[in-house]
């Protein structure tokens, strides 16, 4: 539908547009064939499992588990097959592990906390543009990053930069990336639907 000029319509509006936009460049450049329908795909599923390996090593700094990881990541088959075909849910896992792989980062390197926790609030926010079957794993970096600062036991709970899990951001600052910032990345995904030419219910006088 994306492609179909002079034509396009919102269809199958029971999932968010990124991942379908993102198949709709590929079939652009590729062509309206298996390599245009998979090439995104094949792309998240290739960013997923990299992202991952990356979350679990800042996470835990054990490269034995960090390997292991990544050959039952490799072997178990559920990321290989949604890397291979045209579906939406290669594209969420994707911008998931990114997002999960950004928060890490920025709890084991707080200097670089403050750009990693927007770059997860991206993440997070094409997760949902991807698939809203995203929401609950979208919601964990928050609610860590609000269990764990209040664990810290910091009177000023709201404005306090100390404390676990990233030293020098306060709660508030933290709210910006993690829960306003997804919220503008995911309505941004649905800007390319103002481009379309008809509409999905087109009212009987407009057909006459």
């Amino acid at each position: 539908a994306f492609l179909d000029t002079g034509a396009g319509q919102f269809r199958n509006r029971e999932h968010p547009p990124l991942a379908k936009e993102l198949i709709a460049i590929g079939m652009a450049v590729f062509g309206d064939n298996p390599l245009g329908w998979r090439i995104v795909p094949w792309l998240s599923g290739v960013l997923a499992y990299f992202a991952s390996i990356r979350a679990l090593w800042h996470a835990s700094h054990d490269r034995f588990a960090t390997l292991i990881f990544g050959v039952l990541l490799a072997t178990g088959f559920p990321l290989f097959i949604h890397a291979r075909i045209a579906m939406l849910d290669g594209v969420m896992a994707a911008a998931l592990a990114v997002a999960a792989w950004q928060f890490a980062a920025a709890c084991a390197q707080p200097e670089q906390g403050r750009w990693r926790l927007a770059l997860t609030g991206v993440a997070i926010g094409c997760a949902l543009g991807a698939k809203w079957n995203a929401i609950p794993l979208a919601m964990v970096p928050g609610i860590t990053f609000f269990i764990a600062r209040a664990l810290a036991g910091r009177r000023r709970l709201l404005l306090s930069r100390r404390g676990a899990p990233v030293p020098g951001i306060t709660l508030v600052e933290a709210f910006v990336w993690l829960g306003i910032v997804p919220l503008v990345v995911y309505a941004a995904t649905y800007i390319p639907g103002y481009w379309l030419a008809a509409p999905l219910h087109p009212s009987p006088l407009a057909e006459q």
